[in-house]
Order: structure tokens, then sequence, then C-alpha cells
């Protein structure tokens, strides 16, 4: 996501630059769209992955899996919510 904003920047910055604000609006539509998508399907596989997740990174103790599957719906949401307000900036 990092080097999308990146080039978005420099795309919509350069369109500016040459008093294409029209195109520099379609520029920074299609990024947020673009940026929002793939924060959604990461979203997604953190939300269908919840269980996995835990294993991967404990032990495997029964409480704390428990803990990871309740909290991962809400970083799943945050992925969506983080990436509008990453890339409408």
């Amino acid at each position: 996501p990092f080097a999308l904003a990146t080039a978005a920047t420099i795309r919509v910055g350069n369109l500016v630059g040459a008093g294409r604000g029209d195109r520099a609006a379609v520029a920074s539509r299609v990024v947020v769209g673009l940026g929002t998508s793939f924060m959604a399907v990461c979203g997604l596989a953190i939300y269908f992955g919840r269980y996995e997740l835990g294993e991967m990174f404990t032990a495997g103790d029964p409480e704390v899996l428990r803990a990871i599957a309740m909290i991962a719906p809400l970083g799943a949401a945050y992925q969506v919510n983080r990436s509008v307000l990453h890339y409408a900036l």
C-alpha cells in the first residue's frame, strides 16, 4: 500500500503541476478505490483466517487462540477504514 500511495502522490502532483486538475481528481479516485479494494481483500483474509492466525504466532494455548479469534474481526474492519484514510489524505 505504501508504494501505491507514493506512486499516486507523484502522479497527482505531476497532473496538478501540468494544470490537469480534472485528471488529478480521477487519478486520486482510482487510487483510493484500488487501495481500499486491496485492503478489503486483506481484511477478508484476516477475518476468514482468524483461527489459523493465532496458531501461526502462538504455541497453541486455547485461551490465546480464542482471544485472537475474537479480536481479529476488529483488525479486519480496521484494514478497510485505515486504507480509506490513508489513500484519501
